[in-house]
């Protein structure tokens, strides 16, 4: 059985990470993992300025090596 992240599918799921990560950031509410009630963005400037950057990413992506083992 061939697993999510081996190396063909690497590419994949980095980008489904990011759009979830740019999820978060849209919606401004990231939960800290083991207290859900607390929201990590709060009261962050930044904020948009990250999703600019990700969506920037996003449409563009570097292109990068991934060594084989």
């Amino acid at each position: 059985m061939k697993s999510d992240w081996e190396h063909d599918k690497l590419s994949d799921r980095a980008k489904g990470c990011i759009g979830l990560l740019l999820g978060f950031l849209e919606s401004g509410r990231l939960p800290q993992y083991f207290n859900p009630k607390n929201n990590l963005l709060e009261d962050n400037d930044a904020i948009a300025n990250d999703v600019l950057v990700i969506k920037k990413f996003l449409r563009n992506p570097p292109q990068l090596l991934i060594p084989t083992a």
